[in-house]
């Protein structure tokens, strides 16, 4: 795992994902700095306009990293990351049942692999 923390957010607005380029904490809340990549530029949003998710710091078969959110397929198990209290962990897609806890050593064992997330798929 990379010592720096690392976000992608959902654009409310425009849905569309973007990369976090910068987070300006000030006294009315937090201004989030969005690229989304492309030809566009980093804009800048309050926390009521996206959904922060955090880079597990774990990534899958194919080297890509893994995010809150992800959709991940192992085998015929298809499950959604998601952060409870203080640890990533696998719910299964259909019916959110609790799958396990998402560590690096469970990722490099079952080999899985990112199909989506869950707000563009």
């Amino acid at each position: 795992m990379r010592d720096r923390l690392k976000f992608r957010a959902w654009d409310l607005r425009n849905e569309r994902m973007c990369e976090v380029r910068q987070m300006n904490w000030h006294e009315e809340g937090c201004l989030v700095g969005l690229f989304p990549g492309g030809a566009g530029w980093t804009q800048f949003y309050e926390l009521r306009d996206i959904i922060l998710m955090q880079c597990t710091g774990i990534e899958d078969c194919n080297g890509k990293e893994i995010y809150e959110g992800d959709i991940l397929q192992f085998e015929d198990n298809v499950t959604v990351v998601e952060w409870n209290e203080n640890h990533f962990q696998e719910y299964h897609k259909g019916d959110h049942n609790y799958s396990g806890l998402l560590t690096t050593e469970g990722a490099e064992r079952h080999i899985s692999k990112i199909i989506g997330n869950i707000y563009e798929d």
